[in-house]
């Protein structure tokens, strides 16, 4: 069995959005559309293929500026990859993790989505989705800005290396003291992680240990 395409453009999307914008409930995107590519001379050419639904859906909803896009199946669960050789189950996603997915703006579109859900699947404890399987970038893009009006707080390079030492703290603990969850939910590498450790001189669950945190002759040079 063959993976379906990837939906590329929904080419009339300019009636339906005027449709949308005039109270008219559309019904399209069935079964993923007709699939249609250029050809060589320039004009549109049907071609034989089954694209994929969810992802046009998704597609048509993005191109909406849609609030809120529901898939509703009567399945066991939500697979991804399905009928593929890695298919498996998302039984369920916990509310804030949920919220983090909903939240975020999803700059490289439809594939950065597919590509945070197949990470957050192997990294899940069983079939549930948890924030502890979403990237950190992604769920601190996530939350709501400041208000206008609210000052933003100043930070001086006196305080930078106490906002990253509680930064590396927190995100251990989140993380139970695993190095590597806690390396990919840093974006850096688990040796880079490691450094940390010792220099703030944090135990191995990532907790103080009391001593004062090491710092490099450049750090603290001598008079």
């Amino acid at each position: 069995m063959l993976p379906s395409p990837l939906p590329v453009a929904i080419l009339g999307i300019r009636p339906i959005r005027l449709l949308v914008e005039a109270g008219v409930c559309v019904i399209c995107a069935g079964g993923g559309g007709i699939p249609v590519v250029r050809g060589a001379d320039g004009n549109m050419e049907g071609v034989e293929a089954v694209i994929d639904k969810d992802r046009t859906s998704a597609l048509l909803a993005q191109a909406l500026d849609a609030d809120v896009l529901l898939m509703l199946t009567d399945v066991e669960a939500v697979f991804r990859d399905w009928g593929g050789r890695d298919q498996s189950a998302i039984g369920s996603i916990t509310p804030d993790a949920l919220e983090g997915l909903m939240n975020y703006r999803w700059p490289g579109n439809i594939r950065e989505l597919a590509n945070v859900l197949e990470r957050a699947q192997i990294l899940a404890e069983g079939d549930t989705i948890t924030t502890d399987d979403l990237p950190e970038n992604l769920l601190q893009a996530s939350k709501p800005l400041p208000s206008a009006g609210t000052p933003a707080p100043v930070i001086s390079p006196d305080n930078l290396e106490d906002i990253e030492r509680r930064h590396v703290i927190e995100v251990l603990g989140r993380h139970k003291g695993n190095k590597v969850h806690a390396a990919k939910a840093l974006g850096i590498s688990r040796r880079t992680l490691y450094r940390l450790i010792v220099k703030y001189g944090l135990a191995e669950g990532g907790k103080p240990t009391g001593e004062e945190p090491r710092h490099s002759e450049a750090e603290n040079p001598t008079e």
